[in-house]
């Protein structure tokens, strides 16, 4: 018991000591307040206000682990103050990338300027994921974004002046994000059509092939999974 305590830390670092004398970090409380933040399938999706939407389950979950304000020090000094900017691109462009030497195990999948997006575990990545994105993400953003579209135009057709004016700026940017967001569907849907069905052992292949196919749908860091999507055109991989 004392060489334990000498690898792990006396009783009294931890929060409680279970039945079978297991320490925990946290409380029961906040250890089941983690386990109802995790997503079972690995599928996280950028859009705020969705309940998957990865920054604020990251937001919630340095919350309960080191505490409000504590939470608040580490995203102003880490993410500069802007946890969605940086879990967008500079996670995975400065971080990620580099930590597991260009072989990710979570994948950005986002549409061309960024405007929504998917963080996959790559171990959950089967041949029904694309398939997932489309039926339960992205036709509903599609259908309210449409939607959306409907309320601004009546509302603007209903208003005059400075209101109306910023009515439209905000018409106009749903427009452009409802064909930035179709685009990106299409292009899933073209793949998945085109026959992507990933090895369910990704041992058998490796991160980077299975994740070649999707090259086009990662704009911030195409050129590594574009290379060997060529190379596995060529013939050069089974």
């Amino acid at each position: 018991e004392a060489e334990f305590d000498e690898l792990v830390g006396s009783v009294e670092r931890f929060a409680y000591v279970d039945a079978e004398g297991g320490r925990h970090v946290f409380t029961a409380a906040v250890e089941q307040a983690l386990s109802d933040l995790a997503l079972p399938d690995g599928i996280a999706v950028l859009d705020e206000g969705h309940p998957r939407d990865l920054p604020a389950l990251v937001e919630r979950t340095l919350a309960l682990t080191l505490g409000e304000q504590a939470a608040t020090e580490v995203i102003q000094i880490g993410a500069a103050n802007n946890l969605r900017k940086f879990l967008e691109k500079d996670f995975f462009t400065k971080w990620h990338l580099r930590w597991y030497r260009k072989r990710p195990i979570y994948w950005p999948l986002q549409s061309a300027k960024r405007g929504y997006g998917f963080v996959l575990f790559h171990e959950k990545v089967e041949k029904y994921t694309l398939y997932v994105l489309l039926r339960d993400y992205l036709d509903h953003k599609l259908n309210g974004l449409r939607l959306q579209i409907e309320d601004l135009a009546a509302l603007a057709a209903s208003q005059t002046g400075s209101s109306r004016r910023q009515t439209e700026r905000q018409l106009d940017k749903a427009r452009q994000l409802l064909d930035e967001v179709n685009t990106f569907a299409q292009a899933i849907d073209r793949i998945a059509k085109g026959g992507y069905q990933p090895e369910t052992n990704w041992i058998d292949d490796g991160v980077i092939l299975r994740l070649a196919p999707l090259w086009e749908l990662i704009p911030i860091w195409k050129a590594e999974p574009k290379k060997y999507w060529e190379r596995l055109e060529g013939g050069d991989y089974d």
